[in-house]
């Protein structure tokens, strides 16, 4: 999916990467960003919501994947198929989390989903970006495990390190919000966390693959 490169530019893969996934972020918004203050009264509204947020960050997810391969094939082996694992865990990872955290708020406080209507809550955005970041990085770091040459721990690292720069990326969104800056902007700058965020820990497994690719030819020859 992602191969390594033994003269992969480092820095300018990098740098591509945190743009693709920023500028991604902008012209897509956020999904649930727009239903931030959506109230929810019922249980019936839950599938319909999870199912728009399905769609538009499946969207999301394959600009991102597009942009990723068109700016970074110079640099790495990446395949087409890269546009659909992260269309896909996009999608999956954040209309999972809104159905989990809804239901699991639903259950413990069960007056606003079990009123019929007499009482709300707002959507539970922050629990939403945490485990769906974290859902989205465990299907991304599964199809691109070569990359953590299968090495367990790391994979889990990228996964808990993801979901708190999505997490993150919801105060960011939140600060700016507050700002009353443009919505498209509140995206784009949580979109800029997690670029971040994922570009550190990918500097840190690329620069130990490139060690590993410079010793073993060093030794061949």
């Amino acid at each position: 999916m992602l191969q390594i490169k033994s003269l992969t530019n480092r820095q300018r893969f990098l740098l591509l990467w945190i743009t693709g996934i920023t500028l991604g972020w902008t012209l897509i918004i956020y999904p649930g960003l727009i239903y931030r203050d959506r109230a929810l009264s019922s249980w019936a509204m839950l599938l319909p919501i999870a199912l728009n947020l399905l769609v538009f960050s499946f969207l999301l997810g394959a600009i991102i994947g597009l942009m990723q391969y068109v700016f970074c094939r110079f640099d790495i082996a990446i395949s087409w198929k890269w546009i659909l694992i992260s269309a896909f865990s996009y999608g999956i990872g954040t209309s999972i989390a809104f159905l989990f955290s809804s239901t699991l708020i639903g259950i413990t406080t069960p007056a606003p989903l079990s009123s019929g209507g007499s009482s709300s809550m707002s959507m539970p955005l922050d629990f939403t970006m945490l485990f769906g970041g974290g859902l989205t990085a465990l299907i991304q770091a599964l199809a691109i495990r070569n990359i953590f040459s299968g090495n367990t721990k790391e994979m889990l690292l990228w996964v808990l390190a993801t979901a708190l720069s999505w997490e993150a990326g919801f105060f960011i969104s939140a600060y700016a919000l507050g700002a009353n800056l443009p919505l498209f902007l509140q995206s784009g700058l949580a979109g800029l966390a997690i670029g971040l965020a994922s570009a550190l820990l990918l500097n840190i497994e690329i620069k130990n693959m490139q060690n590993q690719i410079t010793n073993t030819a060093t030794k061949n020859n």
